[in-house]
């Protein structure tokens, strides 16, 4: 871990929810899902001195789970851009 002395951990936890009830498989499937996150840093902090760990408590629940080990993650840390 090359985190300097100053680093602080913010730790997000997050559970996907489910879809609707489905009559034909008799169950709430879960598995796409997408969030936005943004956290604001008083001006007297640098949020370089901050890592952010984003965790899905329930993945492993998830009706593919099993798909989880080749997914891909995509962030953007533009805060203005709505396409992010």
């Amino acid at each position: 871990d090359d985190d300097s002395n100053n680093s602080k951990h913010l730790l997000v936890k997050l559970n996907i929810k489910p879809d609707p009830f489905t009559e034909l498989e008799q169950t709430k499937h879960f598995q796409y899902f997408s969030f936005r996150s943004t956290i604001v840093f008083p001006r007297t902090l640098s949020s370089s001195s901050y890592r952010v760990t984003y965790s899905i408590e329930n993945a492993g629940a998830a009706s593919y789970a099993m798909a989880w080990p080749d997914s891909t993650v995509f962030y953007s840390s533009t805060l203005h851009n709505p396409d992010s």
